[in-house]
């Protein structure tokens, strides 16, 4: 019964409750429209205007830069390799320290004097070779003249006999006589032939001395290149690098001594997509003759060597399915004392062919769309679409469209920031129209970190930041680039950012975070 009691009691007060928070509700929607019939009007929000940064696009006639990393690598080199083995006897001390030999000089003598001992042999056996040649030679012209007189005496034999057989029938002679003649022309044709062999067999053993002598001088050839393979000599000027033989050390046929390459014959070898490629290619296909910067990093110098890239490789790329080119590098390094060496990795810049009217801008003033910001003439942003030429590190090379050209553009976008909206720019320089890749100090950023401009670009003053105040709020961001060395553009108390922010909010200092009521 008191449960009862107790629920009663709180279904009561629920229905109070609700019934007084009903009454206020329509006490108030009451006094509201009261309001409005006596001419009142509702409170209304008051928009937000955007604090951004802005670029003025100045369209220009510019070239495309493609980076890349490479190595050098030398042009003419030769791998030095011991002919012959044995011992080591000497080492040249410049081949051994690493310092330039002249083409011509021993680097390496191996012990010689059995390869002089075999030399000597094969000049003896020449000799005797040749005397017996001399002999056969002799021998010939005796055997010569021998059948010359053995076919005289047959001659007269046979003229005797054909006498004699005269002389029998008309019976001046007996048969004895005549058989005795016949036999002396038999026998004068047997010296004959017999003679004529003993020359076939002068004839063969002079062939057989010939041949011998030939033998001989191969054989002579061969210990005079024997002799000559105990030397290593320099095939050309140059620079020895990975020499590992020491005086006394046994080598082996084949085994590599070290190798020498030529210091002033280097190329630098690279890979670039094939977008990059077709970028730099010429008429005929190819980026053969197009000039290009060699940068080797020294520390807290940059040297900087001209270059022309020469041949390309006739296969793609294995890993990369680019295109690998080599580049001979054409001079030297200009205010640096610096030289390139085989092994150098450095990084290279091509200037591809120039755009008619085109204009860099910082990579963060381009969405994901391919569109930028640029502001209306009632101060609100427009989405305009433009033709991304070529990304360049943080700066984007893109083609100016004809109503793009000396319009303003919001410099960093972010998510606050978008079609329609209302903006106060703060102009903090113009477009790197004229400008190599990465020179944005018109930007209000860092000072250049390449040497795109060192290729032939034509500078351009940058037109002057405007202070932002700090009690204004910071402007739209820094622009893209890491090197953003004080903050926002005269702007004490903006903190200064590396990169545009990724997240849904803007970071500090970003558009937005101090919008102007």
């Amino acid at each position: 019964m008191r449960f009862m009691t107790r629920a009663l009691i709180g279904l009561v007060a629920t229905v109070l409750t609700v019934a007084f928070i009903g009454a206020a509700v329509f006490a108030v929607m009451q006094a509201l429209e009261a309001r409005m019939e006596r001419g009142g009007h509702a409170p209304r929000r008051q928009e937000r205007v955007q604090a951004v940064r802005t670029i003025t696009l100045r369209p220009a006639r510019l070239a495309p830069v493609v980076r890349g990393h490479g190595r050098i690598e030398a042009r003419r080199e030769v791998v030095l390799k011991a002919r012959a083995g044995g011992a080591v006897a000497a080492v040249l001390p410049a081949f051994a320290a690493g310092r330039p030999v002249k083409q011509g000089e021993v680097l390496v003598r191996l012990d010689a004097r059995e390869a002089e001992a075999r030399l000597a042999q094969a000049r003896v056996d020449l000799r005797d070779a040749e005397a017996e040649t001399a002999a056969a030679e002799r021998a010939l012209v005796l055997a010569r003249k021998d059948l010359e007189t053995a076919r005289q005496q047959a001659a007269l034999r046979e003229r005797a006999f054909e006498r004699q057989k005269g002389l029998i029938a008309r019976g001046a002679t007996t048969e004895a006589a005549l058989e005795q003649a016949e036999l002396a022309a038999v026998q004068a044709r047997e010296a004959q032939v017999a003679r004529e062999r003993a020359l076939a067999e002068a004839e063969a053993r002079l062939a057989r001395a010939k041949v011998m002598v030939e033998r001989r001088r191969i054989a002579l050839t061969l210990a005079r290149k024997a002799l000559e393979d105990t030397r290593v000599i320099a095939p050309m000027d140059g620079l020895p690098d990975g020499v590992t033989v020491t005086e006394g050390a046994t080598v082996a046929p084949g085994e590599r001594l070290g190798r020498l390459f030529d210091p002033q014959a280097l190329e630098a070898v690279f890979t670039v997509s094939l977008a990059d490629h077709a970028r730099l290619s010429g008429a005929d296909g190819t980026a053969l003759g197009r000039p290009l910067s060699i940068l080797l990093e020294l520390g807290a110098q940059r040297a900087v060597f001209p270059g022309r890239i020469m041949r390309e490789a006739p296969v793609a790329e294995s890993t990369s399915g680019g295109r690998r080119l080599h580049a001979e590098v054409t001079g030297a390094a200009e205010g640096v004392p610096a030289r390139l060496k085989p092994g150098d990795f450095v990084r290279l810049e091509i200037r591809g062919p120039a755009i008619a009217s085109a204009a860099r801008i910082p990579a963060t003033a381009i969405g994901t769309d391919g569109t930028v910001l640029a502001l209306g003439a009632d101060g609100r942003l427009e989405a305009v679409t433009v033709r991304i030429v070529h990304r360049e590190g943080n700066t984007v090379l893109i083609a100016v469209p004809p109503g793009l050209a000396g319009r303003r553009i919001v410099a960093v976008r972010t998510p606050l920031l978008a079609p329609g909206v209302k903006v106060k720019p703060i102009v903090v320089g113009e477009a790197a129209s004229n400008r190599a890749p990465g020179t944005q100090a018109g930007f209000g950023l860092r000072a250049p970190r390449s040497v795109g401009e060192a290729v032939g670009e034509q500078d351009e003053a940058a037109a002057p930041e405007v202070p932002v105040r700090s009690g204004g709020g910071a402007s739209g961001g820094n622009v893209e680039g890491g090197g953003h060395e004080g903050g926002a553009s005269g702007a004490p108390s903006a903190p200064a950012a590396d990169a545009p922010p990724v997240s849904g909010r803007p970071a500090d200092g970003a558009a937005g975070s101090g919008a102007v009521r």
